[in-house]
């Protein structure tokens, strides 16, 4: 897993989506509850912290990492996303089984 800071512009490219190959893929972390970004150990971002997502190298590391931080982490919900980024809805959604009705229906939802 690697830490790769949503919009860095000092990067080239500056947008992290253009950063992933196409067996990559990668996870935002939320509150289930009131969808504020968290980070890997699902805890909201700090103070002068920059917001990021994380870069897996495969699809099994990536729903592997989430459903072990939801098991940990009840209240957290992880979206994983392939090289399309956010233009198209997450590939997969993970939560705990008890915040299951508050992501909804749909073939993308997946719990622990």
């Amino acid at each position: 897993m690697q830490r790769v800071v949503i919009y860095d512009p000092r990067r080239v490219p500056p947008n992290w989506m253009h950063l992933l190959h196409a067996e990559q893929f990668a996870v935002f972390f939320q509150d289930v509850r009131t969808s504020v970004g968290l980070n890997s150990e699902g805890s909201p971002w700090t103070a002068g912290e920059a917001e990021s997502c994380f870069v897996f190298d495969s699809l099994t590391e990536a729903k592997q990492f989430c459903h072990e931080l939801v098991e940990r982490a009840q209240h957290v919900r992880c979206n994983i996303f392939d090289e399309r980024g956010m233009a198209v809805e997450p590939l997969y959604t993970i939560v705990n089984k008890r915040h299951e009705m508050k992501v909804g229906d749909g073939d993308q939802k997946l719990q622990c």
